[in-house]
């Protein structure tokens, strides 16, 4: 990699992965302008391209001298892109078809990796349904353009991402509010950041095959992440939950395939929980 492109890049999971670039040259491009600014203030060396995934032209811009690009750049709130379809699909199924057109017409752009998620396995809503295309678009385009690798990851929930439950609970436990739950019973895979970022450049560096890799994650039920929440956030102390009901465009359970759920996943223990509780980015 000599020069990298991060769409997205103002993100969680974008800022670990800046820090592990380290010294190769970075540009980030996203559509929140003051997030981008800070993300540059945090990482000064990094080039900032505001602009939005859907528009072609700034994609190809933002393309230009990179030979590397990390997608990462999505709408990722499953229940608010049932309310918001046209702009979940404008930025996950559009906007990658912009960054994969921009891979095969701009010049030098080598390696293209999308960042995908375990609910595209098992498709309930826009979000699940717009990933899963994205999907088939970077299969589509590694047969269509042999001259530039793609590869795919597949993951489930990086803890205390952007709008992250755990992130909510931590803010609502904190000011002694009631969290807002949606089911006890649910499951759903987890790790850190920087697992993440390790999954990614693994895939990038050995895998030879454009199918959605996914790793070997554990689960973690919602009532055992809520109840460790509580002890880190809240010394044990916490209002009565609010349980709500799954949401639009939610599972119960996710899969990184059609035989590996969260249901039926090794689970994390409640030490291990809050093990990763700390470990985690909690800025």
């Amino acid at each position: 990699m000599s020069k990298v492109l991060i769409t997205g890049g103002s993100g969680f999971l974008a800022k670990a992965l800046i820090k592990r670039l380290g010294p190769i040259p970075v540009r980030i491009m996203a559509r929140n302008e003051g997030e981008l600014i800070k993300t540059q203030q945090q990482f000064p060396a990094v080039e900032i391209f505001p602009g939005d995934l859907a528009d072609q032209l700034c994609v190809n811009q933002a393309c230009q001298g990179i030979d590397t690009i990390f997608h990462l750049g999505a709408f990722k709130h499953a229940p608010m892109a049932e309310t918001f379809s046209r702009e979940c699909v404008k930025s996950n199924v559009i906007g990658s078809m912009n960054v994969l057109d921009a891979s095969v017409t701009v010049p030098g752009i080598k390696v293209v990796v999308g960042i995908s998620t375990d609910k595209a396995e098992k498709v309930t809503g826009t979000y699940a349904a717009s990933k899963f295309i994205m999907e088939k678009l970077f299969e589509q385009y590694s047969r269509i353009n042999l001259s530039t690798t793609y590869r795919l990851v597949r993951f489930g929930n990086v803890l205390f991402s952007t709008g992250s439950v755990i992130t909510k609970w931590r803010d609502q436990i904190r000011q002694n509010k009631p969290c807002i739950v949606t089911d006890f019973k649910s499951t759903r895979f987890y790790w850190t950041a920087d697992q993440a970022v390790d999954h990614i450049f693994s895939v990038t560096n050995t895998y030879t095959s454009c199918h959605p890799v996914y790793p070997k994650m554990r689960a973690i039920r919602l009532f055992d992440l809520y109840t460790a929440a509580v002890e880190m956030f809240g010394d044990g102390y916490c209002q009565q939950p609010i349980e709500i009901g799954l949401q639009k465009g939610e599972n119960l359970h996710e899969y990184l395939s059609a035989s590996v759920s969260s249901e039926h996943a090794e689970k994390y223990s409640k030490e291990e929980i809050m093990d990763l509780l700390r470990t985690a980015d909690l800025t």
